[in-house]
């Protein structure tokens, strides 16, 4: 019973939550559904061909070494190199079962009960989620209305149980993309304290420059307080292969490692074919990928810069906007409201940050063409609704 009682009291999944609502939706419009961050195109043709001819090996099915196929290890080590003009060596990659895993086992590895961790807010709902399941302590660092943390904020928030700061960037669910020099004022701070950095880059193939992420790669001892992590699905749209990256030191590697053990024994096979084919082939696939997902991004801002419905876009970046909603209900409500009455899925804010700001998130990736008009006059109407019921009400639509 105490074990029961104990899985009860863990956190709800946000995407099981998000499932369970739309299953309630009815009638047969088309469902716009942006909840998710996930590509909607199919893999490169190059890596299709090549994960065919790899299932037909016998090998491809057995383990896989435990830190990854040594191929891929040195493609992905290769490849940062390149991307980042710095130097990193295979035996500083530890090839996971997605970045979800990568970042799991790097603060399993580094941190033990009641040491705390710092993550900005909004933060990405699965890392608040684990340190709280691994009995950690997550630090809520508040951030400024351009969504850049703060590093003297972070410097005050240190104290001698912290472990590690956190940095996603370009950032899920803002989308705002955290400058190279602060990151390297973030990675100063982290050496001084002789704490460790943590780099969620899950989607820095989309961000609108072509310029390194940042610069740490160059520096000579950048595995002592810095851990990258990376993820192979938005890459190359392998969402369901779950692959991803964990770049740091070896010896972090090594503990990390036995805790991927005892999780998955290894990356899927599989799915490492297919990353091998993807860097090797199939870059600048990626980087039209990217390019679409740029223009898709920018016909988004456009799309919301007259504040449909009074939905006022404050961020975005990558896959994603995040939206401020002006409406007095619960942002709980309004999800449920824009899934059942226009027929618009997207994720409350309250998944993010532990107060209702009024946010959502909206992954722009998942945009069809047709859709971009049809969202905008949706949010209008919900918008009109909400407008005419609060005037009936007798209440302001901005009151809280």
């Amino acid at each position: 019973m105490k074990l029961i009682h104990r899985t009860l009291e863990q956190p709800t999944s946000p995407i099981g939550a998000v499932q369970a609502l739309l299953a309630k939706r009815r009638g047969d419009r088309e469902l716009i559904d942006l909840s998710q961050g996930v590509p909607t195109y199919a893999p490169a043709p190059t890596i299709v061909e090549w994960v065919a001819e790899a299932a037909r090996r016998p090998d491809t099915s057995l383990y896989a070494a435990r830190s990854g196929v040594p191929e891929l290890r040195k493609l992905m080590a290769e490849e940062l190199s390149s991307a980042y003009l710095g130097t990193v060596d295979e035996r500083q990659v530890l090839i996971t079962a997605g970045c979800n895993q990568a970042f799991c086992v790097a603060v399993s590895a580094l941190a033990t009960v009641g040491d705390e961790v710092i993550l900005p807010v909004p933060y990405y709902f699965n890392h608040d989620m684990w340190l709280r399941m691994d009995h950690l302590v997550p630090v809520h660092l508040p951030v400024g209305h351009h969504f850049i943390p703060d590093v003297e904020s972070a410097e005050r928030a240190i104290t001698a149980r912290t472990k590690a700061m956190v940095l996603v960037t370009p950032g899920n669910p803002t989308g705002a993309t955290i400058p190279p020099a602060v990151i390297g004022d973030f990675a100063r701070l982290a050496a001084r304290h002789d704490i460790v950095l943590i780099l969620d880059e899950t989607y820095r193939s989309f961000r609108q420059s072509d310029e390194p992420p940042h610069d740490l790669f160059g520096t000579r001892d950048w595995p002592d307080h810095v851990i990258s992590l990376h993820s192979f699905s938005k890459d190359f749209a392998l969402p369901g292969y779950r692959l991803g990256a964990l770049v740091g030191h070896p010896d972090l590697l090594v503990e990390a490692g036995k805790l991927l053990e005892c999780m998955a024994i290894c990356a899927p096979g599989i799915a490492q074919e297919a990353a091998i084919a993807g860097l090797r082939g199939a870059l600048d696939w990626r980087r039209e990928r990217a390019l679409e997902t740029g223009a898709k991004l920018d016909r988004f801002r456009s799309l919301m810069a007259d504040s449909p419905g009074g939905f006022e876009l404050c961020a975005s970046g990558a896959f994603f906007g995040w939206v401020r909603h002006p409406f007095p209900e619960s942002t709980h409500n309004v999800v449920r409201g824009l899934v059942t009455e226009q027929d618009v899925a997207v994720l409350p804010g309250t998944l993010f940050m532990p107060s209702d700001e009024r946010f959502l998130r909206f992954s722009i990736a998942a945009l069809k063409e047709p859709q971009f008009g049809e969202l905008h006059a949706r949010l209008t109407a919900f918008g009109a609704a909400r407008e005419n019921r609060h005037v009936r009400g007798g209440a302001s639509p901005g009151r809280r």
